[in-house]
């Protein structure tokens, strides 16, 4: 009996508080509900790709901070801060401002500028709503709540964000 007692407790090993993929005060990754043109968005995973440079390389240099993961039914999503210098903690509204030049958007203070893909291509920005960050650390973890009114549709969701061990990578 006190083998089958020792051979339990050895396999319950407290895991370290902000390990990734492990909860954190109750959420873990990134979780998105809502529409995007009538189609219905949802994304729930425990950790998602983090990329805190360049996301869209093909649209000329800037730096963004990008959630990289896919829906419940296997497609592509991304979201975009396109401006990350506004991810400090705070309530910022989301606006729909137009860059001429990607680097445009990286000075951009007060305002988060956010965009959202689903699939491989499209892009689609934000025209209004709010983003709360709640904690950063830059390149390490992002944690904030966002709800989105995009052209075509509404998103909204949590996020605590850090980078996969590389081994997942």
């Amino acid at each position: 009996m006190l083998l089958v007692a020792v051979a339990l407790l050895a396999g319950c090993r407290a895991v370290p508080a902000g390990s990734p993929g492990q909860p954190r005060g109750g959420r873990a990754g990134l979780q998105v509900t809502g529409t995007i043109e009538g189609r219905p968005i949802a994304v729930t995973q425990g950790l998602p790709r983090l990329e805190t440079e360049d996301c869209d390389p093909n649209d000329g240099p800037d730096q963004d901070v990008c959630f990289v993961s896919r829906t419940i039914d296997g497609r592509v999503f991304v979201l975009v801060f396109e401006n990350p210098g506004v991810l400090q903690p705070g309530t910022y509204d989301v606006e729909a401002r137009a860059c001429p030049r990607p680097g445009d958007c990286d000075g951009v203070t007060g305002v988060a500028i956010v965009d959202v893909q689903v699939g491989p291509a499209d892009r689609i920005r934000a025209v209004g709503g709010t983003l709360t960050v709640e904690v950063v650390e830059p390149l390490e973890r992002y944690r904030g709540t966002l709800l989105l009114q995009l052209p075509g549709g509404t998103l909204s969701g949590d996020f605590d964000v850090v980078p996969r061990p590389e081994t997942e990578a």
